[in-house]
């Protein structure tokens, strides 16, 4: 499938000090998993959604236990050099995926690019079968009401506005429970450093820098890491079905 093709190439085209930034963010909601996770021998993960591979090289270093799912082959193909990555698309999970196998599923920036809530109670309800009873279910989704029209102007490919009470509603349909749900900017800033990235975000303007320095993705980067709220949805699956609160 051509969509996405191009995404690794993007992703390396923004420069190496943007690159160690996504990766200090993985890192950091890594970080907010782990304290939740439960206390096993070997955390089984499985990722719909590869991106280039940032998730499963932080899977590695932690010694965790890592598949793969995308529909993009050619991502599939590249980042299937270094770990077992499926193609296919979600819903419904490959065959490989085995049901209630995983202590975590992990989706990031997959939510929004579904058609619409529907859609997305269906994905969300696939990722469950997957989890281990406790296991936990993880969503990364940016926050659509902090970026107004440039939601869409973002990704061409973006189609369903995710928000914190959309989102919520849809993960409480499933049956899930809301352990945690973390608002960040940038490289994982929260805190302090979050507010200092709203105050900053409220004067840049990315296309002033596009002109000055006659580049594109760049200060389209930083006006993300800038402007944008990213949703860190932690949920658990409860053992007995019907255990759901936030």
């Amino acid at each position: 499938m051509p969509l996405y093709d191009r995404y690794s190439e993007v992703m390396k085209g923004h420069g190496p000090f943007v690159q160690r930034l996504e990766e200090k963010r993985q890192e950091r909601i890594l970080d907010w998993i782990a304290a939740s996770l439960p206390r096993v021998e070997s955390v089984a993960a499985l990722e719909v959604g590869v991106g280039i591979g940032l998730f499963a090289a932080a899977c590695r270093k932690r010694g965790w236990k890592y598949i793969g799912v995308d529909r993009n082959e050619k991502m599939a193909h590249t980042l299937g050099r270094d770990f077992p990555v499926l193609v296919g698309e979600a819903p419904p999970l490959p065959d490989g995926v085995v049901p209630e196998s995983f202590d975590l599923v992990y989706s990031s920036f997959v939510f929004e690019h579904l058609a619409d809530g529907t859609h997305g109670f269906q994905f969300a309800h696939e990722l469950c079968k997957a989890l281990k009873p406790e296991g936990l279910l993880v969503l990364v989704v940016p926050d659509a009401l902090s970026l107004g029209l440039e939601f869409w102007n973002l990704d061409y490919t973006h189609r369903y506005p995710t928000a914190d009470r959309n989102v919520s509603q849809i993960l409480l349909e499933c049956g899930l429970r809301i352990e945690r749900l973390i608002r960040y900017r940038g490289a994982g800033w929260t805190g302090f450093p979050y507010l200092l990235a709203r105050v900053a975000g409220w004067f840049y303007s990315y296309r002033l820098w596009q002109a000055v320095l006659r580049k594109t993705e760049l200060p389209y980067s930083v006006y993300q890491y800038l402007k944008q709220d990213i949703l860190v949805f932690v949920c658990r699956k409860p053992a007995v079905r019907g255990e759901n609160h936030v």
